[in-house]
């Protein structure tokens, strides 16, 4: 339906709240950069200062640099990788698709914090990589390196943010006919030839948007390298953190903050730079040796084949791994709970749900996740309606409004949310945290939403309106009952993802603990069984709710959504 209204009515509410969680909040990070601070003691007079610290004392910038350079490595790791895994799960896994693709769902919203704790039980002195070596010989004393460090860092980003590339690839392979790959073939393309000029370029969508989900989640995050990077794995993300927390100074931490989003644009400007002059040189490439592949195209599809489900299979074996440790290591009767295991006991079950703080803890975030859920699909839902229904002038600002959230780093996010409470003279509480989790999580409703509305048969409302039906009755009987599973859905992911939501969630929770952050505090006075038995409750909590969001809403409709097709 064509409008040649600005900003429909029906997309408002929407409008106006992103405007102000995310808009607003940004605008005032921005300005407070300009403060000075002592100690938590704010002076408002303008200033360069921070600017200029940041200039003088060139270790800020490096640490910028550095992270920066870790995100682009692991984007590097990551995209080929998931590049891998979306074409076997589309082309060689069909009868299996939507298995593969809701465990790729699965480990997606399984706890952040539960897997970075995984890779730590891991990867450690008493891990299960340095015991496996120790007892078959190969090493005769613990490998240091394997913690602490950019490596841990670096697989342990790879392992979360893996989900978060496959998603929009497939999303992007979805649009590839099968007769596009046979096409290529008979005109003498082998079937890794046909991988790249015809699935590669059609995929270019999700490719990027598995770069920039990769490149900006990777480099501002400061939970991992904080608990495997250890000193030498410190990333800029943690300095920011720092200059919100301990070191007592905000506006620093707003121009450190500042400088990130403008290294982010460098380097995705000298991206697209590149991939433009170099695009001319991969077709060429592409196009050498052309018409003497036809012989061999039987043998290369059998040996591409085995290649990408292995691959796929090694992934997945990958993503999952470090979660069935956490279980395991939960049923460990050793206080010490190192690996080997040497017995099994529900003892830390049974201290964790007779722990107050705990108990304290789950409630917050049962109540969190109900308020997120009912305010998310309150504003949510109604903007898929417009967004999907209505084309409007204003339309492509309010599709890009609606990527604001998830584009923008957590970090970003939580201290601008932050900077915005102490404008106001608020502090971090409940609700404040029920806010930032709506805006975190609305843009996957209206994603879900909308991927469903777009393929609604809009004349069933035409037939109810030539029954004689009004506009409410159509709604209630005709487009609600076909939608309601998608919004079902959409509701299901929201409480799995506000339950899982750590990083904003960390700066203006306040006084106030949600599991996450109760997992958190565990974490940081030292690996204990305790952690793996609330780590367990929570991914299995998360993998509940995605397993019924999936069932629910289809799993093909619940990966466009999060994919952002449509």
């Amino acid at each position: 339906m064509r409008s040649h209204s600005i900003l429909p009515v029906g997309i408002w509410p929407f409008a106006l709240f992103l405007t102000a969680l995310l808009g607003v909040p940004l605008i005032i990070l921005a300005l407070s950069s300009f403060w000075w601070s002592e100690f938590f003691v704010i002076s408002r007079d303008l200033t360069l200062g921070n600017y200029t610290r940041l200039l003088e004392e060139s270790v800020f910038l490096k640490l910028v640099g550095r992270s920066i350079g870790i995100g682009l490595l692991v984007s590097a790791i990551t995209v080929p990788v998931a590049f891998v895994m979306a074409y076997a799960i589309r082309f060689y896994f069909r009868r299996h698709s939507n298995l593969l693709l809701v465990l790729v769902m699965v480990s997606m919203l399984s706890s952040y914090l539960v897997r970075i704790y995984a890779w730590k039980s891991i990867l450690g002195v008493n891990g299960v990589v340095n015991q496996l070596l120790l007892s078959i010989g190969a090493i005769d004393a613990p490998l240091g390196f394997l913690l602490y460090g950019d490596f841990a860092v670096v697989i342990t980003l790879v392992h979360i943010l893996l989900p978060f590339s496959v998603l929009p690839i497939y999303a992007s392979l979805q649009d590839v006919d099968d007769s596009l790959i046979e096409a290529a073939r008979d005109l003498g393309s082998t079937s890794a030839r046909s991988v790249f000029q015809v699935a590669l370029p059609m995929a270019r969508p999700g490719l990027v948007a598995a770069f920039l989900f990769s490149l900006i989640l990777a480099s501002a995050d400061y939970v991992t390298p904080q608990l495997v990077g250890g000193r030498n794995g410190i990333m800029v993300g943690r300095a920011i953190a720092d200059q919100f927390g301990m070191a007592g100074n905000p506006p620093f931490g707003a121009a450190l903050s500042l400088v990130l989003i403008l290294g982010f644009a460098i380097v995705i400007g000298i991206s697209v730079l590149v991939a433009t002059l170099t695009g001319p040189l991969y077709w060429r490439v592409i196009s050498l040796g052309q018409g003497r592949r036809r012989a061999r195209g039987k043998a290369g599809d059998r040996s591409l084949r085995r290649v990408f489900r292995g691959l796929t299979v090694l992934a997945l074996v990958f993503l999952f791994f470090p979660l069935v440790i956490v279980v395991l290591f939960s049923f460990n009767a050793s206080p010490s709970g190192i690996f080997p295991i040497e017995s099994f006991s529900l003892r830390w079950y049974r201290e964790l749900f007779a722990s107050p703080a705990f108990l304290k803890a789950a409630k917050s975030s049962l109540v969190v996740a109900a308020l997120s859920v009912s305010l998310t699909l309150v504003l949510g839902v109604p903007a898929a309606f417009v967004l999907a229904r209505r084309d409007f002038l204003a339309k492509p600002l309010m599709l890009a409004l609606t990527l604001g959230p998830i584009a923008t780093p957590g970090i970003v996010i939580g201290t601008s949310l932050l900077a915005s409470l102490g404008m106001v003279g608020m502090h971090g509480g409940l609700f404040p945290t029920v806010l930032a989790h709506v805006l975190f999580t609305l843009p996957f409703v209206v994603m879900v939403t909308r991927a469903r509305l777009a393929s609604f048969d809009w004349e069933l409302e035409d037939a109810g309106r030539d029954l004689g039906l009004r506009p409410v009755k159509i709604f209630f009987k005709v487009t609600l009952p076909i939608i309601a599973p998608a919004m079902i859905g959409a509701g299901i992911l929201v409480a799995a993802l506000s339950i899982d939501e750590f990083i904003i969630t960390n700066f203006v929770i306040g006084a106030n603990t949600t599991l996450p952050v109760y997992i958190w505090g565990q974490m940081r006075t030292g690996i204990t069984p305790s952690v793996n038995a609330v780590a367990t409750v929570i991914l299995f909590a998360s993998i509940a709710l995605m397993a019924i969001a999936a069932w629910v809403s289809g799993t093909r409709t619940a990966v466009s959504g999060l994919a952002g097709r449509n």
